[in-house]
């Protein structure tokens, strides 16, 4: 009897899509004969730097993040600048930055939302990346690559488009047909609204890139590279010190660098939007005087930071803080409206908000790094929706947008029960409470990821281990019949070692008919939930064993079914 090892390396793969993904192909094709016997020997998954608490990045990577712009509507310093700015209200709300545009074009349109979904989730279950393209309001073309995962189970939303104008129809490739036929997914949801005739109020946003090379990061390492990249000014070269930030704008820096620095030019003008029913102009900034302040809108701060109790990523800081006597503080404010007092919070001067996330490779492709590897979810981004108001000066029908900057969606200062302690005598009873009260503090109220790569192999107990060949073995669960699974391979493992499986969670595959010819095996490293494994290191291998039925001690037949016994009785 003559037996055959077959070695499928993930690092010796000219055909690596990812760690954990990948193709080998044999040097000459393998017969398989009738009778012939076929499964994985062992196993050995490269968790080395997984159990050592690193996050793995198999790649050079371009990270991006899209930031929106909020101002406190609660902050008195440089207000007086804003045309009609309204009174301190009861409420701690935010203005959102927005860009104002007429539209004129009869085939515009504002994209609401967006979202997919596979119809046939039994027939392929493949990932697909989509790349949708439009022409925006100026006439450029723009592209956005949406990664539809494997296994979807429900409508997959879009955030990333939602709020962008578009000028006809939105194309997609691979074509809608081919999504159709060949990926059973279809447009689930698509809403927009006509702008012709109307001013648009677009949330302004700019995006950061970030470039993380190939490596093992700690987790702290890793943070200190993003926020290093955030919060570098560099060299502007500009008029204005933060000309080059992604997190922090200047009201004049804006209105120069849309009109060109003249007033006549008077291409777009900038507005905040005040939780979707009113608009407050900042366009009287570019007539002001170089001398005079500007107003700051967004953050002067950003940090991402990972919980080393929890083993989470966070972000600590979105948001400007509010200062008082120079130090962090939050402030808390008493409105008298006739004869009752109103209280409210001052815990920021402003901040950011995240549009969106994205990370691509060296060609193009999409890397789930913020969500994957991070746990950032998409519910991170603020959700809105656009209101119709006509406007009864001008007489011009807006569409303003409206969401509110929530807990869900942004980071601010701390506010505790320590603020309403008289600092002077506190352990006096004295229900006077002053006109404003502030309290030097460095908390934050924080935006917690969710599970992290580092959380996620913690989180289910075996791998599955897929090899795509011409033979097939049924491996059911409620929702699929899986034919390339061929091993489970316990998630066991110690520090700084691999994962190892054996050939006793191996699926025997027996052939049975004419020859075989074996050429190639496409390999994956799974999850319990049937997806790709995230966060594991390259030097991956599998073993596949082929033991050959030799004609001196052949297998035995397969006992008769139901059928070949009622034929017997009767004969």
């Amino acid at each position: 009897m003559s037996n055959t090892i077959i070695e499928c390396r993930n690092k010796d793969s000219e055909n690596a899509i990812s760690n954990g993904d990948w193709t080998t192909t044999l040097g000459q094709s393998l017969t398989i004969n009738d009778g012939d016997q076929i499964l994985v020997k062992d196993i050995f998954i490269d968790t080395q730097a997984t159990s050592s608490q690193k996050i793995i990045i198999p790649y050079g990577i371009t990270a991006s993040i899209e930031f929106g712009y909020y101002k406190n509507q609660l902050t008195t310093d440089g207000l007086s600048q804003i045309a009609n700015f309204p009174a301190v209200s009861q409420k701690d709300q935010e203005l959102v930055l927005c860009i104002q545009k007429n539209s004129t074009d009869p085939n515009e349109i504002l994209i609401e939302k967006l979202g997919f979904f596979k119809f046939n989730n039994r027939k392929n279950n493949e990932k697909v990346d989509i790349t949708i393209s439009y022409t925006d309001f100026d006439n450029q073309t723009q592209s956005l690559i949406v990664h539809i995962p494997e296994n979807l189970e429900s409508e997959f939303i879009i955030p990333e488009i939602q709020g962008k104008v578009a000028i006809g129809d939105l194309t997609y490739n691979p074509p809608i047909s081919v999504l159709n036929e060949k990926y059973n997914i279809k447009i689930s949801s698509f809403q927009s609204l006509a702008t012709n005739g109307k001013r648009i109020c677009i949330p302004y946003t700019e995006t950061a890139y970030i470039d993380i090379p190939k490596g093992n990061y700690d987790p702290d390492a890793l943070c200190t590279l993003i926020n290093n990249y955030i919060t570098s000014l560099g060299n502007s070269g500009g008029s204005f010190v933060v000309d080059n930030s992604p997190i922090l704008k200047d009201a004049q820096a804006l209105q120069n660098k849309y009109r060109g620095g003249s007033p006549q030019a008077n291409t777009y003008e900038f507005a905040f939007a005040f939780a979707g029913s009113e608009l407050y102009s900042i366009d009287p900034m570019i007539n002001y005087n170089p001398l005079n302040p500007s107003i700051l809108m967004g953050s002067n701060q950003f940090e991402l930071d990972f919980n080393q109790n929890t083993s989470s990523f966070q972000f600590n800081y979105l948001h400007f803080p509010y200062l008082y006597q120079k130090n962090l503080a939050v402030q808390i404010l008493k409105i008298t409206q006739g004869t009752f007092d109103v209280f409210t919070t001052q815990t920021r001067y402003g901040g950011v908000y995240i549009k969106s996330f994205g990370a691509l490779d060296a060609t193009n492709a999409p890397f789930n790094f913020w969500e994957g590897l991070l746990g950032f979810k998409k519910t991170i981004y603020p959700d809105f929706n656009f209101t119709e108001k006509n406007t009864t000066g001008p007489n011009v029908d807006y569409l303003i947008p409206n969401f509110p900057i929530s807990e869900l969606s942004s980071t601010a200062g701390l506010i505790t029960m320590d603020a309403f302690v008289d600092k002077t005598n506190p352990l006096t009873t004295n229900r006077t409470f002053p006109s404003n009260s502030s309290l030097a503090t460095d908390q934050t109220r924080n935006l917690v990821a969710g599970n992290s790569a580092l959380d996620i192999q913690n989180s289910f107990g075996y791998y599955v281990i897929e090899v795509g060949s011409k033979f097939k073995n049924n491996f059911y669960t409620p929702d699929n019949n899986h034919k390339n699974i061929q091993s489970i391979v316990s998630r066991y493992y110690e520090l700084n070692s691999y994962t190892t499986g054996t050939s006793e969670g191996s699926l025997i595959y027996t052939h049975k008919g004419e020859p075989l010819l074996l050429e190639s095996f496409r390999c994956r490293i799974l999850n319990s939930d049937k997806v790709l494994a995230s966060n594991i290191g390259n030097d991956n291998t599998i073993h596949i064993a082929i033991i050959r039925n030799s004609p001196e001690y052949p297998l035995p037949p397969p006992p008769p079914d139901a059928d070949d016994k009622k034929e017997q009785k009767k004969k």
